[in-house]
């Protein structure tokens, strides 16, 4: 228990003082500058900030999406998989391979952009992270991975938009198709960078509404990026981007 009586969480994901630069020619921007996060198992974290001040690039690094030039990212049991004697997983630790692995299974992902490929349906979108697995497994397992991503859809209001193609949906189911894409490996962490920035403002309190309520049902570990307030006042934690740092609110 913390001070104020409140149940502390395990850390899911914690970041010590993170460096991150970009570099294009001779031009470098340094954008993180000794940043540090701890996310609880089961918490909602939202990182705010002014444009360009590192929010996005930070989620990257989380994510194992991008690596850091320094500092250390680690990850408790309840985001980490593999291998079983470990408690904690270290991010510089882990090779290419596990990266991949981490990313496929233990993490699912919600950006602004859809990121839907037009010439799939959306049953063929959200099975898309099963199809990552061998491809004589998944040809094993198709069946029943139809019927998740089915279920998924289903479960988000979308049970009847199977066949539709993403230029046959609205922003807002669009985005429900990428969510349920996002969900269907089963994830522990669900990363999302801004993932109402291109909705109107019914459909952006339906799919942030969406969030919550899946994170609840599943169990999730829920990261946002958000520059809507009335969000970001809705997590457990608030974390802004300043500086290349990150202060807790």
């Amino acid at each position: 228990m913390s001070k104020d009586g409140k149940k502390t969480l395990a850390p899911a994901i914690e970041a010590k003082s993170l460096f991150k630069t970009y570099k294009e020619g001779s031009i470098e921007t340094e954008v993180l500058k000794g940043c540090s996060i701890t996310v609880g198992s089961g918490e909602f974290a939202a990182i705010v900030g002014a444009s360009g001040a590192g929010k996005s690039t930070l989620l990257h690094l989380l994510g194992l999406l991008d690596t850091a030039d320094s500092g250390e990212i680690s990850y408790g049991r309840a985001a980490a998989e593999e291998p079983a004697d470990e408690s904690v997983v270290q991010a510089s630790e882990l090779n290419e391979r596990r990266r991949a692995r981490m990313r496929n299974k233990e993490f699912g992902f919600v950006f602004q952009a859809y990121h839907l490929i037009n010439e799939l349906t959306a049953e063929e979108n959200v099975l898309l992270p099963a199809m990552m697995r061998p491809a004589g497994q998944y040809l094993a397992e198709r069946g029943g991975l139809k019927e998740r991503a089915a279920a998924v859809l289903g479960r988000i209001g979308l049970g009847e938009r199977l066949r539709h193609r993403p230029l046959q949906l609205s922003g807002g189911e669009r985005q429900r198709v990428a969510i349920a894409r996002a969900l269907m490996n089963g994830p522990r962490v669900l990363f999302c960078d801004e993932p109402t920035g291109n909705l109107d403002e019914q459909n952006s309190r339906v799919v942030f509404d969406l969030l919550l309520r899946l994170r609840e049902e599943e169990g999730l570990t829920l990261v946002l990026v958000t520059h809507e307030r009335q969000y970001a006042d809705a997590a457990d934690a608030v974390y802004r981007i300043h500086g290349g740092k990150a202060e807790r609110e």
